[in-house]
């Protein structure tokens, strides 16, 4: 607690302090009004939109946001008006290229909201020494000395301690008017925050922060009326990171309207064809579009055209719209901003950048290309699975077309209905338990006809449902996420839970005939075949190469289990190379001919209990590989949400094993009896 000494002095402070006029004014008037940025030169001009018009959107709803849960106003956000106060928590994802002015903004917004609204704001990315010198060569310079009233107000280097004292703080500063106080805070976060109560939060550069740490900033805000949380970041992976905030939020892109023809575009997303070259200076419809064979002319003209007429299009006419309007309900808003949308970048220089990618010989150039300037991120072979392949699959019917003059195939949704064919499902264990049911069409078309998120609790009684209800025929489970879950359902599902095997180590176990044991399963020691089986756990333990094996596991109470061991990279490899075709490298001849086509087709509407569209994709493109720590090589990665890609994996491992063994009718008994277990003879021969 502070002493008396120390209350008097802030007292004598407080009264010494003339209070400093500070005009009341949005967020957006702040940067036209009185914000500044700093040119190459050195100079310092007024900040404007000009050149920026893109980043106009963004600032209008971070300052709605305020003006509603602080003001108390009702505002209206591209036409849906919110009541006062009903946008706290919202989240804003700021989903940009590289160096157009992300940073500049969210420090404006900070110097904005702590000496304007008095609010606490936290500045967060990966690197603590990077936030000294964002602090040192960005927000003293550009934001705090530009602002009139700002070096009156902050104390950069001073916050408050748990007694209320003012103590010397690496990072932090506070603002003092008229007995008004507010925090501003730069941290990295390398730990979870603790400590601090904040109003706004803002992330920058989110793919940089462990994901594992980002939760933990909710819990900074829960006294706040405010309890907005700002992401802010290129976008360098599908799926995961700040591209999975895209994904999750309104989608809004900004789109150029063609001012000839009517036809609308996002410039980012039609690189290259939308460029066109003036050989001469002067655009023309005869211009060529820009394509890959094409060599870079640093006298020519590089300009945006219209794919449909060829007319010049003005980069900043754009204007934002939503793919997802309906998630605006959520307060959930995610803006993509390519270095295309704004107008003060050159389009000269983003074709060039482009060339010199296309040139370099390491890969990685052309995916920082495209992170930094279409915003975009450009997996390459990293992540397989991309939003183009997934659209692929889901272009394709259940059904091989292999007429090139048929109709084109019908898409299908997804179904428990069974459609006549063989159904195998694969389930990733955890708290959380992910099913994936592939409906084997043929050799060259499996289809998923259903997922679902299963809890953990209900995980046993559900894969029993499935299997006695004749929804699928065979269901493989991982062996590491809940293994006596695994266990439980493998027992239960083969009629094992009750069959004692003969009394031998496990070792001469492997070499045994067990005959029509259980539900009727055998077990083929000289073999090493498992067939007539409704459940199997797969445990990733063999070495590359080693294939697929099966084997006999036993639980601590002496009862056995079918268990498939293969390596894990092969097995997810086995299933993503499923959604690719030879323009992904991936070569296959099935019955004699080339496979063109991906095995792995997917709905158009994938939409099951607990599992979104959005979600299969996410999971799907997350299957994707990096750099582990101790590693020389990449892997695929593990700990992220990849759940239903693992589920796929497991059915595609169920499907090859029914292929070579196909599974029997099967009744469930769900109590067994003493007399129950001596119902079936069985006979055990030593191979």
């Amino acid at each position: 607690m502070s002493s008396a000494l120390d209350r008097l002095e802030k007292r004598k402070a407080a009264a010494c302090q003339q209070p400093v006029n500070v005009p009341d004014c949005t967020f957006d008037g702040f940067l036209e009004d009185h914000a500044r940025v700093r040119l190459p030169d050195g100079r310092y001009v007024q900040y404007g939109f000009e050149g920026r018009s893109a980043l106009r959107f963004v600032a209008e709803i971070l300052s709605k946001v305020v003006r509603n849960t602080v003001g108390g106003e009702t505002v209206a956000i591209e036409g849906i008006e919110y009541a006062p106060g009903s946008l706290k928590g919202s989240t804003v994802s700021i989903c940009g290229g590289a160096q157009f002015g992300k940073t500049v903004l969210e420090l404006n917004y900070a110097g904005w909201a702590t000496t304007v609204e008095f609010l606490n704001f936290g500045f967060y990315t990966s690197d603590l020494a990077l936030l000294s010198t964002i602090v040192d060569t960005k927000f003293r310079p550009d934001v705090v000395d530009q602002v009139a009233w700002m070096p009156e107000m902050i104390d950069i280097g001073k916050s408050e301690g748990k007694g209320g004292r003012s103590v010397n703080r690496k990072n932090a500063y506070q603002v003092s008017n008229a007995g008004r106080k507010a925090f501003g805070y730069f941290n990295g976060m390398q730990k979870p925050p603790t400590t601090i109560s904040l109003d706004i939060a803002a992330l920058d550069e989110v793919d940089d922060i462990p994901e594992k740490n980002i939760g933990f900033i909710a819990g900074r805000m829960t006294n706040s009326d405010v309890q907005l949380t700002c992401y802010i970041g290129t976008q360098r992976v599908h799926g995961a990171g700040q591209n999975a905030r895209w994904l999750a939020g309104t989608m809004h892109r900004r789109m150029v309207t063609c001012p000839d023809c009517g036809a609308k575009f996002c410039l980012a997303e039609s690189w290259p064809g939308i460029t066109r070259v003036a050989m001469d200076g002067q655009p023309s419809r005869e211009d060529p579009r820009l394509d890959e064979s094409m060599q870079f002319d640093p006298d020519a003209r590089y300009y945006p055209a219209c794919l449909e007429c060829a007319a010049p299009l003005e980069v900043e006419s754009g204007v934002f719209e939503a793919e997802h309007p309906e998630r605006a309900r959520y307060r959930n808003w995610s803006v993509r901003i390519s270095q295309m949308d704004i107008g003060a970048i050159k389009w000269r220089d983003i074709t060039a950048r482009w060339f010199a990618a296309l040139a370099d010989p390491n890969p990685e150039a052309l995916a920082a290309w495209h992170c930094d300037a279409r915003a975009i991120p450009l997996a390459g072979a990293a992540q397989p699975v991309t939003p183009s392949v997934i659209a692929r699959a889901k272009s394709c019917s259940r059904v091989d077309v292999l007429d090139a003059a048929a109709p084109p195939p019908e898409p299908y949704a997804m179904s428990l209905a069974r459609q006549g064919v063989p159904r195998v499902c694969g389930v990733d264990t955890g708290p959380r338990c992910w099913l994936w049911a592939n409906d084997l069409i043929s050799d060259r078309a499996h289809a998923l006809t259903w997922a679902e998120m299963i809890p953990s609790g209900q995980a046993f009684a559900r894969c029993v449902e499935l299997v006695t209800g004749g929804l699928t025929d065979i269901i493989f489970l991982d062996a590491g996420g809940e293994p006596d879950l695994t266990k439980r359902i493998c027992l239960a599902l083969n009629g094992l839970a009750d069959y004692q095997p003969p009394a031998m180590p496990i070792e001469q176990l492997r070499r045994a005939a067990l005959y029509n044991i259980g539900a009727g399963v055998t077990w083929d020691g000289n073999a090493g075949r498992w067939s007539g089986i409704k459940a199997a756990a797969v445990l990733f333990s063999q070495r590359p190469g080693a294939g697929i094996q099966e084997d006999v596991a036993l639980t601590q109470g002496g009862r056995i289990y079918p268990i498939i061991k293969c390596n894990r990279a092969e097995a997810i490899q086995g299933f993503v190379n499923t959604l690719l075709t030879p323009s992904e490298g991936v070569i296959q001849h099935i019955g004699g001919e080339l496979r063109t086509l991906p095995i792995q087709r997917l709905p158009e509407n994938a939409i099951g209990t607990g599992v979104t569209n959005t979600m299969i994709e996410t999971h799907l493109t997350n299957l994707r590989k990096g750099r582990k720590a101790g590693q020389q090589q990449d892997d695929w990665l593990d700990g992220i949400e990849n759940h239903l890609g693992l589920a796929a994996v497991y059915a595609r491992i169920a499907a090859m094993s029914a292929a070579s063994a196909p599974v029997q009718p099967f009744h469930y008994r769900p109590v067994a009896t003493a007399t129950g277990r001596n119902l079936q003879q069985r006979s055990v021969h030593m191979a």
